[in-house]
Parts: C-alpha cells; sequence; structure tokens
C-alpha cells in the first residue's frame, strides 16, 4: 500500500518512520543560486521539473525545456508558480549547472526513502565507479577524479542512496562506511568489494553485514 500523500507517515521497516513529502516539498530548502534581478522560477520548481522530465526518460536540456512545455498545463497545476511561469530550457541550464551536487542528491533521496524501503531478507550491492570526464592528470601519480558509488537492489532495479567523491579527497571506502550508516536498511546484506569487507568493516555501526 502506498503512504499516506503528502503529508504522512511513512514506516521504514526497522522501527522508525519517516513523513512522506511531494517532489517540490523535498527540494523546498535547495539554496538560491542566481542573482536576485534573474529569478522569475523558484529554484525548487526548476529543480521538479528536471526530475520528473527525467523519469520520463530525458536526459538534455532541451529534451527538459521540451518536457515542461508539452506537460505545462500539467505543471501548472501541480507547481503553481507565480504569474504562471516555467523554466525553459536555458533556465534549466544555468541553474542545474550551478546547483551543489552533494545538496541536490541528499534533497532527492529525502523524497526518495518516503517511497523505497528495504525487505525482509533482501541483499543489496554497493560498488563506486569513475565518472566519464571527471578525471584530471590522468597519466601522472597527481590524478584526480570523481567517482560515484551506490548502493542498489538487483531483484527490484532500484538505487536506495549514491554519493560522489573526489578520489583526492579521500578513499570509496568512506563513501561506502557513510552510504551504509545513513541508508537504514539495518538486517540487510549487501555485497561489495573485496577491499569493504576488512575485519574493522565487515559489520557496519548501521547493523548491515557485508560480503563479497
Amino acid at each position: 500500500m502506498a503512504p499516506p500523500y503528502p503529508s504522512g507517515l511513512f514506516h521504514t521497516g526497522s522501527g522508525g518512520y519517516l513523513v512522506a513529502m511531494t517532489l517540490d516539498e523535498a527540494f523546498a530548502d535547495l539554496p538560491e543560486v542566481r542573482r536576485a534581478q534573474a529569478r522569475q522560477h523558484k529554484v525548487q520548481h526548476v529543480v521538479t521539473c528536471v526530475v520528473l522530465s527525467t523519469l520520463s526518460g530525458n536526459t538534455s536540456w532541451r529534451e527538459h525545456g521540451d518536457f515542461v512545455q508539452r506537460h505545462r498545463q500539467a505543471l501548472l497545476e501541480f507547481l503553481r508558480p507565480g504569474k504562471d511561469r516555467l523554466p525553459s530550457y536555458s533556465t534549466i541550464r544555468r541553474v542545474m549547472i550551478a546547483l551543489d551536487f552533494e545538496e541536490l542528491n541528499a534533497a532527492f533521496h529525502r523524497w526518495a526513502r518516503t517511497r523505497i524501503q528495504a525487505e525482509a531478507g533482501e541483499w543489496w550491492a554497493i560498488d563506486g565507479k569513475c565518472l566519464a570526464g571527471s578525471g584530471t592528470n590522468v597519466h601522472s601519480a597527481e590524478q584526480s577524479f570523481t567517482f560515484l558509488v551506490s548502493l542498489y537492489a538487483h531483484q527490484r532495479g532500484l538505487v536506495l542512496q549514491s554519493g560522489a567523491h573526489r578520489n583526492s579527497k579521500g578513499d570509496e571506502g568512506q563513501v561506502v562506511q557513510a552510504i551504509l550508516a545513513d541508508a537504514r536498511i539495518a538486517g540487510a546484506g549487501v555485497s561489495a568489494d573485496a577491499l569493504h569487507c576488512k575485519k574493522s568493516s565487515a559489520r557496519s555501526s548501521s547493523g548491515v553485514a557485508l560480503s563479497t
């Protein structure tokens, strides 16, 4: 059964509850990234449009702009923007490029967690991959790149949580431990690369068992 929407309580399956929210509510606290005179649309509205468009299979700025125009009436009814203004593809591009990834990522996960929960006896996998095009000095000892670590359920095809990190500021293991500590899947099993299954971390403080 779906959780009450948008302001009910959702049971996490591990003894806790989360407040269900709409996408627009989840992005309400994202900071403004534009000059005052350039603000014709709320940041939360821009991001909501992009997420809805992405969930519909769109990936480019132009496609996001076309999505907004194609679903204009539905978006106006849902978002209720001032003066019935919805963002163009150029506004979408400017706002999304300027946003901080970690803040956006955290806001999206707050919403997603009210709709995804670990099931009894379920196994998850966690792994990190380097993002294409993010590397610098790739042929030297000073190489730097961004890697994205994701916690996902194979059978359901769901990503519960992810985190991006620069290798120059720490290793993948730190990100893995931070994700597991915050994932609320106590009692679940997680498969991971052998480097994450050291004696000190084979069972994390979150109560999640790691296995290769």
